[in-house]
């Protein structure tokens, strides 16, 4: 979502056209995507840098959650050695 306005103000011109249009099945402005818009940033048009941040994001938390899990994993195997 943050993305989308930095995109509005001009200051990103890079990937600023529309990828797709989901607005017949789920409207952004309809009460499940009003839903989704303020759970997870859904938008019915995304461009194409807004789906690039949008992935980039789930690839980097995916990777924390491994990290922490090995983490915690060697600590666990550490502790019953």
């Amino acid at each position: 979502r943050a993305f989308g306005l930095v995109q509005q103000a001009g200051y990103v011109q890079v990937g600023t056209s529309a990828i797709w249009d989901s607005s017949r099945l789920l409207p952004e402005d309809g009460l499940p995507g009003r839903f989704l818009h303020a759970l997870i940033g859904y938008t019915d048009r995304p461009s194409a840098a807004q789906l690039m941040v949008y992935v980039s994001v789930v690839v980097v938390m995916a990777m924390l959650t491994r990290s922490v899990r090995l983490r915690s994993l060697r600590t666990a195997r550490q502790a019953a050695a």
